[in-house]
């Protein structure tokens, strides 16, 4: 029974719910929202809801969808931007020289010491490969292999 899930809707995202659902209705359009609800274990779970409605031969609607728990992969994008925070402020805080490269020498991080060092922004930096900011090519060999 729809209204017994509904009914454990947090209250916070009813209202847009109620109305992403009336526009789908409406305009016979993809709903497609993330909601919080209640869990029947009383955990907090977070879903998306993605149905798509059609006019059935009595004239009413039939939806057609799926509910996905976006619990796991929520909780996971908040503790990685936890981490970048962390990270970055590890980094911006010290004088030694911080970065990541990748396995082709480009910068995936760097922090202020190294910006100061090289002369240019991290903005400059993270993604270009060396040749395009180092001086010649034996600076260019020895940051590769650093």
């Amino acid at each position: 029974d729809p209204r017994l899930w509904l009914s454990r809707v947090d209250p916070k995202d009813a209202e847009r719910l109620d109305e992403a659902e009336q526009a789908a209705a409406r305009d016979l359009s993809i709903l497609d929202v993330e909601v919080r609800s209640r869990h029947p274990d009383g955990r907090i779970i977070t879903g998306r809801i993605v149905s798509r409605p059609r006019e059935a031969p009595d004239g009413g609607l039939v939806w057609d969808g799926m509910y996905l728990d976006t619990t796991a992969a929520r909780a996971a994008e908040a503790e990685l931007r936890r981490t970048a925070a962390l990270l970055q402020g590890i980094g911006a805080s010290t004088p030694d020289l911080v970065y990541a490269k990748d396995p082709e020498s480009r910068f995936l991080y760097v922090n202020p010491a190294v910006e100061a060092l090289i002369g240019k922004p991290a903005a400059e930096l993270v993604g270009a490969e060396v040749r395009t900011w180092a001086p010649d090519l034996a600076e260019v060999e020895r940051i590769r292999l650093n």
